[in-house]
């Protein structure tokens, strides 16, 4: 509790030197949300302020705001022709200044005797053709959720049908689907896991690579997704990247979980609209392993960066990049005996991963009403990974397996908008991928050394879409689309109809249907396993593999019950199939079940023969922040089975049943320019499924040998898990600061991670997964 007592005596020591009254200044763009074309000459004003505080936005749609008290404020927008918006909790501060991005929606039926303002709900999606299982987040919830770690999939955890089953890394689970069927875009492109210490193929790791200190507010889906998503089953992430303040540089730093970080944004000349976004962190975990607070020294890096420069009649153009390298050493032969992996013998286990992507864009408008947006780009994946064994008996060190993989990927996509009229717009793109692929693996067995993979080769995919969305009235939207997806390494296709409908049939409630086929390539490394003949020749069996496919149907409700209260409630049916499985020797396989360890299941001679189904129904309660506090409820009962070769069927590994969350939150103001903020939340889940280890035969084999014909009958204890986050932001005349501890599972309860076979004492033995876990963050912006 040392850290918090430093933490409460820093609170009170800077109040004494609170600084004099001052206002502030922000700014924004205003754009049509369909077409997102500036819009010239909309009002913008703080509602209530006296005097008026209000401006016009200029010729590409920006505007600025003088003389703004600190605190959070109100903004709206008006603009002829549209609904009037209202962005509420604006969080004016004396460091960086605030910039909105804030999209408007024509009126379908103008009349000069009604006016509608539009209160702006933090819940719903900013793209426009989402009907169902779609909500928008802010880059402040990923901040002040307990237990979020600024990380977007550690906050998306916390919605309704969605779990994060494992402390030690981000990997969520979306209705009962695998973490692999979650799509990653970031500024309209499909981009590689962007998460450290990831590994090929899949969706998570233990540490972000994103900065939410670059993002703005992005889209999160659980089901039938507009069509210019695919190769997905789960669902979507749709981040956007924010644009530098083209008014004010500033500059912030910060210390916490996610490493040291510094970061600047700016305009990159006065009076010419062009700006930069720049961000670098290095691993904070490594400081506390070389300190002695850790036994292990995680090393981490990241880099996020956007250039910005519109022009008068050439379009808009962008450049853009993320990158991020891990690495790490967990050596048994630097611990006790006591602390091995096995009592006898233990494991040195070097792993690193590495990720990368930059993209140019160009957006184009031929008039309001019609753009084509392009945009190339590179990508990289990979990973490097050895295991060493020894024991007591042999303690020189041998090579069990190891690693060295890539996967290079050029991008070209091109999206073509139009907005027909008021009532209807159209969307239509196509993508073309190209991958280079280099894997190289290598495992001990039978007395020599075989490889999986050590291939070098390259494929392509192709996918289009094309998407309407009508509005006969402002109270209903309806939506379809049609995608296609093609891999040129077999000639494999699919084609995706997708559609939904959404009526506010009052004017607090609504209710939404949708339904979408929708397809994921296999992860590439599968499509290149070999498969031995027994002659020294070797076979790829799995090139021939398709699509694994699926079928979303969802009916929803939703009611504003107060002026920030909702209920909402969402009623799913999943039906998958084509999903690979092995048929001989292996009947209860499925890559449904992929994703529920750190690897992925590399196995041969798969067929595109195995079906499932998730069904369930969710319920979200929550408030959305005012008056000085927020809460969210959401509870999830849910179903998830499959069947393999053997058409058996069985529960998947990620069917925990239930899922309920809590949270909370309060601000308090200790004076105008000192606020102390409180965050909780309580995760209780269904425990996870697992494959019991055969005890008997893993002392013939003397290692781990799993009984397959029990596949996930069984679960571990249920999950439980209590975080906390005590926080505190200041302004000064030049600078803004805000520290915070956060304390995850605070009653360090103990959550199996997975079970490990001793093959000396033939015991089964429980790893557990982070106990008691507390993290200082301290940031500040200038």
């Amino acid at each position: 509790m040392r850290e918090l007592r430093l933490l409460l005596v820093f609170i009170f020591f800077q109040q004494a030197v609170a600084p004099a009254q001052r206002t502030y200044s922000m700014g924004g763009i205003v754009r049509d949300k369909a077409t997102q074309y500036p819009l010239i000459g909309a009002y913008v004003s703080v509602p209530g302020s006296v005097p008026v505080i209000g401006t016009t936005s200029d010729a590409r749609g920006y505007f600025r705001l003088m003389e703004i008290p600190l605190g959070r404020i109100s903004i709206q927008v008006s603009y002829v022709g549209y609904h009037d918006a209202v962005l509420n909790d604006i969080i004016i501060s004396s460091g960086i200044e605030a910039f909105l991005e804030v999209e408007m929606e024509e009126k379908v039926i103008t009349t000069e005797e009604v006016i509608v303002r539009e209160k702006i709900r933090k819940d719903q999606p900013l793209h426009k053709m989402a009907m169902i299982s779609a909500r928008s987040f802010s880059i402040e919830e990923t901040y002040k959720y307990a237990g979020s770690f600024g990380d977007p999939a550690r906050m998306a955890a916390n919605f309704a049908g969605v779990l994060a089953p494992s402390l030690q890394r981000n990997d969520i689970i979306i209705r009962g689907n695998s973490p692999m069927g979650l799509l990653w875009r970031l500024d309209g492109i499909d981009i590689p896991n962007p998460n450290h210490f990831g590994t090929l193929g899949t969706t998570a790791g233990p540490v972000t690579i994103l900065n939410n200190n670059v993002l703005t507010n992005s889209d999160f889906f659980t089901g039938a997704f507009p069509a210019e998503y695919g190769n997905a089953l789960a669902g979507a992430f749709d981040l956007r990247m924010r644009t530098g303040n083209i008014f004010k540089r500033g500059y912030w730093g910060q210390i916490g979980w996610n490493g040291f970080e510094i970061g600047t944004e700016g305009y990159l000349k006065k009076n010419t609209r062009s700006s930069y976004l720049l961000a670098y962190r290095y691993s904070m975990l490594d400081l506390l392993g070389q300190i002695g607070l850790l036994d292990y020294k995680p090393r981490y890096q990241d880099l996020t960066f956007k250039v910005d420069i519109p022009t008068d009649k050439a379009g808009r153009f962008s450049l853009f990049g993320l990158w991020g390298k891990s690495y790490i050493d967990i050596f048994d032969s630097e611990k006790k005996q006591a602390d091995w992996t096995y009592s006898n013998a233990g494991e040195n286990i070097t792993s690193g991963a590495e990720m990368g992507v930059v993209a140019l864009s160009h957006h184009y408008f031929f008039n309001p009403h019609t753009s084509l947006r392009t945009v190339l780009s590179w990508q990289m994946s990979g990973n490097i990974g050895k295991t060493d064994t020894f024991s007591v008996d042999a303690p020189g060190l041998f090579t069990k397996n190891g690693e060295n993989s890539t996967e290079d990927k050029w991008a070209l996509s091109m999206t073509f908008r139009k907005k027909l009229n008021v009532k209807h717009t159209v969307d239509a793109g196509i993508t073309g991928d190209l991958f280079f692929i280099d894997y190289n693996d290598s495992t001990f067995r039978e007395d020599t050394y075989v490889s999986s993979t050590d291939i070098r080769d390259q494929l392509s995919v192709w996918s289009s879409y094309i998407q309407w969305h009508y509005r006969p009235t402002d109270k209903v939207g309806i939506y379809s689309g049609l995608r296609f997806q093609y891999l040129a390494l077999n000639g494999s296709h699919t084609l995706e109809p997708r559609g939904g409908i959404k009526w506010q049939f009052k004017q607090n409630q609504s209710v939404s249907i949708g339904f979408g086929f929708h397809s994921q390539l296999q992860p590439k490394v599968i499509y290149f396993y070999r498969t031995e003949l027994g002659d020294g020749r070797t076979i790829f069996t799995n090139h021939d593999l398709g699509f694994s496919r699926s079928i979303h149907g969802i009916a929803g409700y939703d009611k504003l019950v107060w002026k920030n209260s909702r209920i909402k409630s969402e009623l799913y049916f999943q039906w998958l199939y084509d999903i690979p499985v092995r048929k001989s020797g292996f009947g209860q396989f499925s890559m449904l079940n992929a994703g529920d360890n750190f690897f992925l299941p590399l196995v041969d001679s798969l067929v595109n023969e195995g079906d499932g189904y998730n069904t369930g129904i969710e319920l979200t309660l929550e408030k959305f922040f005012s008056r000085n506090y927020y809460w969210l409820v959401t509870l999830s009962v849910f179903d998830s089975k499959y069947r393999g070769a053997d058409r058996v069927w069985r529960n998947t590994a990620f069917n925990g049943n239930v899922v309920l969350n809590i949270l909370a939150g309060y601000e308090y103001p200790l004076t105008e320019k000192h606020i102390l903020t409180l965050n909780a939340k309580i995760v209780i889940a269904g425990g996870k499924r697992y494959v019991p280890i055969d005890i008997e035969k893993s002392m013939e084999a003397g290692d781990e040998v799993y009984d397959w014909s029990r596949a996930y009958t069984k679960k571990y204890s249920n999950f439980l898990r209590f975080d906390c986050r005590l926080g505190y932001r200041a302004n000064y005349k030049r600078f803004s600061q805000e520290i915070a501890f956060d304390i995850q599972n605070i009653t360090s309860h103990k959550n199996i991670l997975l079970q490990k076979f001793d093959p000396a004492t033939g015991e089964l033995k429980d790893v557990f997964q982070i106990g008691f876990f507390p993290m200082l963050t301290w940031k500040i912006e200038f």
